[in-house]
Protein backbone atom coordinates (compact mmCIF):
# COMPACT_ATOMS: atom_id res chain seq x y z
CA UNK A 1 0.00 0.00 0.00
CA UNK A 2 2.96 2.18 1.05
CA UNK A 3 4.55 1.57 -2.14
CA UNK A 4 1.69 2.16 -4.08
CA UNK A 5 0.58 5.38 -2.75
CA UNK A 6 4.24 6.58 -3.47
CA UNK A 7 3.97 5.53 -7.02
CA UNK A 8 0.60 7.63 -7.42
CA UNK A 9 1.53 10.23 -10.69
CA UNK A 10 0.40 13.59 -9.85
CA UNK A 11 0.09 16.37 -12.24
CA UNK A 12 0.11 19.07 -9.17
CA UNK A 13 2.79 19.41 -6.70
CA UNK A 14 0.32 19.64 -3.99
CA UNK A 15 -1.39 16.13 -4.64
CA UNK A 16 2.05 14.40 -4.40
CA UNK A 17 2.41 15.98 -0.74
CA UNK A 18 -0.96 15.20 -0.22
CA UNK A 19 -0.10 10.81 -0.65
CA UNK A 20 3.11 11.04 0.34
CA UNK A 21 1.84 12.68 3.33
CA UNK A 22 -0.43 9.46 3.93
CA UNK A 23 2.11 7.20 2.51
CA UNK A 24 3.84 8.19 5.58
CA UNK A 25 1.21 6.74 7.78
CA UNK A 26 1.24 3.76 6.66
CA UNK A 27 3.74 2.34 9.21
CA UNK A 28 4.27 -0.33 12.34
CA UNK A 29 6.85 -0.67 14.64
CA UNK A 30 7.01 -4.46 14.06
CA UNK A 31 6.55 -4.22 10.35
CA UNK A 32 7.67 -7.89 8.66
CA UNK A 33 10.17 -7.49 5.69
CA UNK A 34 9.16 -9.91 2.55
CA UNK A 35 12.30 -12.04 3.48
CA UNK A 36 10.17 -13.00 6.76
CA UNK A 37 7.38 -14.46 4.93
CA UNK A 38 7.24 -17.97 4.65
CA UNK A 39 8.03 -19.43 1.39
CA UNK A 40 4.83 -21.95 1.48
CA UNK A 41 2.78 -18.58 2.29
CA UNK A 42 4.88 -16.52 -0.86
CA UNK A 43 3.98 -18.62 -3.89
CA UNK A 44 2.35 -15.97 -6.26
CA UNK A 45 -1.26 -16.62 -5.93
CA UNK A 46 -1.07 -20.11 -7.08
CA UNK A 47 -2.32 -23.20 -4.90
CA UNK A 48 -2.01 -22.87 -1.17
CA UNK A 49 0.21 -24.93 0.33
CA UNK A 50 -0.18 -25.57 4.12
CA UNK A 51 2.68 -24.00 5.97
CA UNK A 52 5.19 -26.49 7.64
CA UNK A 53 5.37 -23.88 10.49
CA UNK A 54 2.84 -24.77 13.73
CA UNK A 55 2.12 -21.45 14.97
CA UNK A 56 0.73 -20.87 11.19
CA UNK A 57 -1.24 -23.66 10.76
CA UNK A 58 -2.83 -23.26 14.59
CA UNK A 59 -4.15 -19.68 13.55
CA UNK A 60 -8.34 -19.77 13.41
CA UNK A 61 -10.26 -18.70 10.45
CA UNK A 62 -11.85 -15.14 10.91
CA UNK A 63 -15.30 -15.85 11.81
CA UNK A 64 -18.06 -15.38 8.98
CA UNK A 65 -19.99 -12.24 9.52
CA UNK A 66 -24.03 -12.70 9.66
CA UNK A 67 -25.87 -9.55 10.34
CA UNK A 68 -27.97 -9.19 13.06
CA UNK A 69 -31.41 -8.69 12.74
CA UNK A 70 -33.01 -5.46 13.78
CA UNK A 71 -36.18 -2.97 13.25
CA UNK A 72 -36.00 -0.11 12.10
CA UNK A 73 -35.87 2.95 14.65
CA UNK A 74 -39.35 5.35 15.55
CA UNK A 75 -38.34 9.37 14.14
CA UNK A 76 -36.89 11.04 17.29
CA UNK A 77 -39.37 12.70 19.27
CA UNK A 78 -39.35 16.37 18.52
CA UNK A 79 -38.36 18.78 20.87
CA UNK A 80 -40.34 21.18 23.37
CA UNK A 81 -41.42 24.30 21.60
CA UNK A 82 -39.65 27.61 22.72
CA UNK A 83 -40.68 31.52 21.89
CA UNK A 84 -36.73 32.01 22.50
CA UNK A 85 -34.70 32.97 19.81
CA UNK A 86 -31.33 33.90 20.27
CA UNK A 87 -29.35 35.82 17.90
CA UNK A 88 -25.64 35.12 18.58
CA UNK A 89 -23.65 32.93 21.26
CA UNK A 90 -23.92 35.57 24.16
CA UNK A 91 -27.66 34.62 24.42
CA UNK A 92 -27.34 31.13 25.03
CA UNK A 93 -24.28 31.10 27.51
CA UNK A 94 -23.61 33.51 30.00
CA UNK A 95 -21.09 36.23 29.45
CA UNK A 96 -17.95 34.40 31.69
CA UNK A 97 -18.94 31.06 29.68
CA UNK A 98 -18.40 33.12 26.33
CA UNK A 99 -15.72 34.59 27.68
CA UNK A 100 -13.56 31.30 27.94
CA UNK A 101 -15.11 29.71 24.28
CA UNK A 102 -13.15 32.99 22.53
CA UNK A 103 -9.97 32.42 24.69
CA UNK A 104 -9.99 28.60 24.35
CA UNK A 105 -10.40 29.37 20.65
CA UNK A 106 -8.02 32.07 20.37
CA UNK A 107 -5.25 29.15 21.62
CA UNK A 108 -6.96 26.93 19.49
CA UNK A 109 -5.71 28.69 16.64
CA UNK A 110 -2.36 30.18 17.49
CA UNK A 111 -1.74 26.24 17.82
CA UNK A 112 -2.86 25.42 14.19
CA UNK A 113 -0.88 28.45 13.06
CA UNK A 114 2.43 26.88 14.50
CA UNK A 115 1.20 24.07 13.25
CA UNK A 116 0.82 24.89 9.99
CA UNK A 117 4.49 26.07 10.25
CA UNK A 118 6.59 24.16 11.92
CA UNK A 119 4.54 21.04 11.66
CA UNK A 120 5.76 18.28 14.25
CA UNK A 121 8.78 20.52 14.74
CA UNK A 122 6.28 23.27 16.42
CA UNK A 123 7.80 24.59 19.29
CA UNK A 124 6.32 24.36 23.07
CA UNK A 125 5.17 27.46 24.84
CA UNK A 126 6.93 27.62 27.88
CA UNK A 127 4.76 27.78 30.35
CA UNK A 128 3.62 30.66 32.37
CA UNK A 129 4.41 32.98 29.76
CA UNK A 130 3.14 35.34 26.71
CA UNK A 131 3.95 34.12 23.48
CA UNK A 132 3.13 35.91 20.36
CA UNK A 133 0.16 34.30 18.06
CA UNK A 134 1.24 31.18 16.51
CA UNK A 135 4.52 31.55 17.59
CA UNK A 136 4.34 28.10 19.48
CA UNK A 137 2.07 25.38 20.54
CA UNK A 138 0.53 25.82 23.84
CA UNK A 139 -1.54 22.34 25.80
CA UNK A 140 -5.08 22.94 25.76
CA UNK A 141 -7.24 21.21 28.62
CA UNK A 142 -10.97 19.92 27.35
CA UNK A 143 -13.56 23.19 28.07
CA UNK A 144 -16.82 22.07 28.76
CA UNK A 145 -19.76 24.33 29.17
CA UNK A 146 -22.63 23.18 30.92
CA UNK A 147 -26.63 24.02 31.37
CA UNK A 148 -25.51 25.72 34.42
CA UNK A 149 -23.81 28.19 32.03
CA UNK A 150 -26.15 28.11 29.84
CA UNK A 151 -28.87 31.16 30.44
CA UNK A 152 -32.10 30.08 31.42
CA UNK A 153 -34.08 30.57 28.40
CA UNK A 154 -31.67 28.47 26.28
CA UNK A 155 -31.41 25.71 28.83
CA UNK A 156 -33.16 22.35 27.71
CA UNK A 157 -32.75 22.73 23.96
CA UNK A 158 -30.13 21.65 20.58
CA UNK A 159 -30.31 25.12 19.23
CA UNK A 160 -30.13 25.09 15.21
CA UNK A 161 -27.76 28.37 14.90
CA UNK A 162 -27.37 28.00 10.88
CA UNK A 163 -30.06 30.69 10.55
CA UNK A 164 -27.35 33.02 12.31
CA UNK A 165 -25.95 33.16 8.38
CA UNK A 166 -28.83 34.84 7.36
CA UNK A 167 -29.43 36.81 10.26
CA UNK A 168 -32.30 34.79 11.59
CA UNK A 169 -32.38 33.49 15.37
CA UNK A 170 -31.71 29.87 16.35
CA UNK A 171 -34.51 27.67 16.42
CA UNK A 172 -34.89 24.42 18.13
CA UNK A 173 -33.36 21.71 15.73
CA UNK A 174 -35.97 19.62 13.90
CA UNK A 175 -34.56 16.14 14.38
CA UNK A 176 -37.52 14.90 11.83
CA UNK A 177 -36.11 16.45 9.00
CA UNK A 178 -34.36 14.76 6.37
CA UNK A 179 -30.59 14.81 6.69
CA UNK A 180 -28.47 16.53 3.97
CA UNK A 181 -26.61 14.08 2.20
CA UNK A 182 -25.27 13.18 -1.24
CA UNK A 183 -26.68 9.67 -0.92
CA UNK A 184 -29.62 8.81 -3.51
CA UNK A 185 -31.80 7.81 -0.46
CA UNK A 186 -34.55 6.05 -3.64
CA UNK A 187 -32.72 3.79 -4.40
CA UNK A 188 -32.28 3.03 -1.07
CA UNK A 189 -35.67 2.55 -0.46
CA UNK A 190 -36.18 0.66 -3.78
CA UNK A 191 -33.40 -1.31 -3.68
CA UNK A 192 -34.27 -5.16 -3.21
CA UNK A 193 -31.14 -6.55 -1.36
CA UNK A 194 -31.47 -3.83 0.89
CA UNK A 195 -35.47 -3.95 1.90
CA UNK A 196 -34.40 -7.92 2.94
CA UNK A 197 -31.31 -6.99 4.36
CA UNK A 198 -31.75 -8.03 8.31
CA UNK A 199 -30.69 -5.02 10.19
CA UNK A 200 -33.47 -2.52 8.71
CA UNK A 201 -31.74 -0.21 11.33
CA UNK A 202 -28.95 0.40 9.70
CA UNK A 203 -30.85 0.82 6.48
CA UNK A 204 -32.77 3.35 8.11
CA UNK A 205 -29.93 5.06 9.55
CA UNK A 206 -28.36 5.57 6.21
CA UNK A 207 -31.67 7.23 4.55
CA UNK A 208 -33.20 8.88 8.03
CA UNK A 209 -29.74 9.78 9.68
CA UNK A 210 -27.67 8.71 12.29
CA UNK A 211 -29.75 8.02 16.14
CA UNK A 212 -26.92 7.63 18.93
CA UNK A 213 -29.11 6.33 21.15
CA UNK A 214 -27.80 7.63 24.07
CA UNK A 215 -28.87 9.99 26.61
CA UNK A 216 -26.01 12.89 26.38
CA UNK A 217 -26.53 16.32 28.75
CA UNK A 218 -26.63 18.85 26.40
CA UNK A 219 -23.45 21.13 26.75
CA UNK A 220 -20.31 22.25 24.62
CA UNK A 221 -17.89 20.43 24.67
CA UNK A 222 -14.02 21.43 22.60
CA UNK A 223 -11.02 19.83 22.60
CA UNK A 224 -7.68 19.92 21.38
CA UNK A 225 -6.87 18.60 17.96
CA UNK A 226 -5.65 14.80 17.39
CA UNK A 227 -1.44 14.59 18.21
CA UNK A 228 -1.23 13.14 14.93
CA UNK A 229 -2.70 16.19 12.99
CA UNK A 230 1.10 17.77 12.28
CA UNK A 231 1.89 14.64 10.24
CA UNK A 232 -0.94 15.07 8.02
CA UNK A 233 -2.20 19.01 8.66
CA UNK A 234 -1.59 20.05 4.48
CA UNK A 235 -4.04 17.09 3.24
CA UNK A 236 -6.31 17.70 6.04
CA UNK A 237 -6.63 21.13 5.65
CA UNK A 238 -6.70 20.73 1.71
CA UNK A 239 -9.66 18.26 2.56
CA UNK A 240 -11.55 20.64 4.99
CA UNK A 241 -11.28 23.20 1.77
CA UNK A 242 -12.73 21.26 -0.90
CA UNK A 243 -15.68 20.59 1.82
CA UNK A 244 -15.97 24.22 2.00
CA UNK A 245 -16.50 24.62 -1.73
CA UNK A 246 -19.25 22.23 -1.81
Amino acid sequence: LESALRGLACDAEEDAVYYDEWAARVRAFDRPQANQVPLALRNGGGELVVSPHKHVSLLPFSARYAAVATDRLPQPRLQRRSAYGPRHLGEIVTKDAQQSIEAWLLIAASNLHATRVWGAERPKCPPGIGAAFGSCYKRQRVLVIGQGQFLEAARGVVWDCRPWEHGMPAVPHDFSEAPSSELNNAVIENEAELLRWPDQQLVGMLVDGVQYQADLRLQFVFGPHLTSLPAGFLSVEKELKRLLQQ
